[in-house]
Formats: structure tokens, sequence, C-alpha cells
């Protein structure tokens, strides 16, 4: 009594839904930051930077822009920091790709992060310069 053993062709292939993660994650956090009180904009200022020298920072402004965005108000975001306009709509598009397309876009991704870190660091300063 032999019993036959069924293996796949790929016994060890992550399971599909990892590849639907980064897509989930996001979405998460936009309803969160959407539905969160209305008053949460304002606080404390944290930025070692701004509490150090009174001026601001390339990063000021990128989480009440990042809710500006989650609320629909576009205007709003891109008046507090259009650099995280344009990093949240990277964030949404490699998302969606790797989830539809997670080898083609794993690939690409290995071979240019360095390029699109590099320019994101080149556009936040440049933002800065022009804002300041």
């Amino acid at each position: 009594m032999t019993a036959a053993l069924r293996t796949s062709p790929r016994p060890f292939a992550p399971r599909t839904g990892r590849r639907y993660a980064p897509a989930v994650g996001l979405t998460g956090l936009c309803l969160v930051a959407a539905f969160s009180p209305a008053g949460s904009d304002d606080g404390p200022v944290l930025c070692p930077y701004r509490l150090t020298t009174g001026n601001l920072c390339p990063g000021c402004g990128c989480t009440r822009a990042v809710r500006a965005i989650t609320r629909g108000d576009l205007a709003a975001a891109l008046t507090l920091n259009s650099w995280a306009v344009l990093f949240v709509t990277q964030l949404f598009v490699f998302a969606g790709l790797f989830a539809a397309v997670p080898a083609r876009t794993q690939t690409w991704w290995n071979t240019n992060k360095d390029y699109v870190i590099l320019s994101n660091a080149v556009i936040l300063i440049l933002t800065w310069a022009v804002t300041t």
C-alpha cells in the first residue's frame, strides 16, 4: 500500500496574498487617516530641525499633507508640502504594480531603486529650496 505523493511544481512558492499586502496596507492607512478626528492636524512641533533653528525642514508639512490627501484636499496638500503629493503618488503606483505584476516590478525595482531614491532626494531638496 503505497500512497502516491502529490508534489506541486513550486513547493515553497510564496502565497499570492503577500503580493497584495502593500496595497492593502496603504488602503488601511488612508482609511484610518481619513476618518481620524478633525482636529488632529493641530499639535506640537516635533521636528528637531525646526525646534532648533525655527526654520522649516524639507519634510515639514509631510504628515499634514498626507492627511490632506486622504481627505481629498489636494490644494491644501500641495500648499503644505508638494513633495509629499509626489511621494504618496509613487507609493500607490508601486503598490499597484507590485500587486499586479510582482516579478517584473521586483526586477525593475532592483535595477532602478538607486535612481528612484536619488531623484526623490533631489526633488525634495529643490522643493525645499524653492519654498523657503
